[in-house]
């Protein structure tokens, strides 16, 4: 028996497609428009396959990039066409299975998590011609070059002003800091955090699309109920103690990858220690959102962000809010 086409999705997935090569031109013309595009693009896509499954969100995606291709540019087609199409897609699939608002924003951070990867090495074997690795050290060094020159431009204006002392040694000791192997450490610390913003942000406006749309209602997870299960702790302390192990076996790139995902930890304890501070903040001091926010923002002024890793390692062992099903205290 022959499959039905259905004539509705080919339409929809083909205009959708269309839309998405007009705003990938424009944000690649209007580079200040890129971080807005790769929050609105994943959720056409996401609409799409919620609404037709998944062949017509993938065509729809390829459709695009095509369409890129042809009127733009290919390599602009293909990095950002597959960014947008693993998030999109991810997202879509999660709400069109009715997963858990947990559930889904898990699965759409992750997704971003990787798009994002996935697209840094595409434009440095595209561009580049080298591998992720490679392009990696290749920018980091090239970012501490920039540093560097900047700061002696920075010194020697100081210097003509007259001013000199503490604060030329300061400045002196910040480029000392600034190294390729600190942006190395630091980068994929980088990437959960520009994936978790962007899953989220992708996620929130998401719902309110649907729910516009009279679609879906979908619920959207509070940032102050989101938690940080032990098992995926367990999973970077082990790691952590695998890449020591094998650096005092001989593996020099075993500190590289400790260095990494020690950095990876702190962000991921951070924000889990912020939604844990917004939760008692909001739940069992009864402040209000001002005050939440000025006492929230304080810290992060002060310097004093480790308190927040802290709080979410302690929340990620305890469950004081009773939101890990795996939780170590039961009672």
């Amino acid at each position: 028996m022959e499959q039905k086409i259905n004539t509705k999705g080919l339409t929809e997935s083909a205009i959708m497609a269309a839309l998405i090569s007009v705003v990938v031109i424009l944000s690649s013309y209007f580079s200040f428009l890129y971080g807005i595009a790769m929050m609105i693009l994943p959720i056409i896509v996401a609409v799409v396959h919620y609404r037709h499954d998944f062949k017509y969100s993938a065509g729809c995606v390829i459709v695009s990039m095509i369409i890129t291709a042809i009127m733009f540019n290919p390599i602009t087609a293909i990095t950002m066409g597959v960014s947008y199409g693993i998030v999109g897609i991810s997202l879509g699939y999660a709400v069109r299975k009715q997963y858990s608002p947990y559930k889904i924003l898990i699965l759409t951070v992750l997704a971003s998590g990787i798009a994002v990867t996935v697209d840094f090495a595409l434009t440095g074997i595209l561009i580049s011609g080298q591998n992720i690795f490679e392009f990696m050290r290749s920018q980091a060094t090239e970012f501490s070059d920039i540093f560097a020159i900047s700061i002696d431009q920075s010194v020697k204006m100081y210097e003509a002003m007259g001013i000199t002392g503490q604060q030329i040694e300061m400045m002196n000791q910040m480029k000392s800091l600034i190294t390729p192997e600190l942006i190395l450490m630091i980068f994929p610390a980088v990437i959960v955090i520009v994936a978790f913003l962007q899953g989220y942000v992708c996620y929130i406006l998401l719902s309110i699309i649907l729910k516009k749309l009279r679609y879906a209602k979908l619920e959207v997870i509070k940032f102050s109920e989101f938690y940080v299960t032990n098992l995926v702790g367990a999973a970077l302390i082990g790691t952590m103690c695998i890449a020591l192990i094998l650096y005092g076996r001989g593996a020099a790139w075993g500190i590289t990858v400790y260095n990494s995902v020690y950095m990876i930890t702190i962000v991921i304890l951070g924000i889990n220690g912020v939604a844990a501070t917004q939760y008692f903040l909001t739940n069992k001091m009864m402040l209000p959102k001002v005050a939440r926010i000025l006492i929230i923002a304080a810290v992060f002024v002060m310097g004093v962000f480790f308190i927040f890793c802290i709080i979410g390692f302690v929340e990620m062992l305890l469950d004081f809010r009773r939101l890990d099903p795996h939780r170590l205290r039961k009672a």
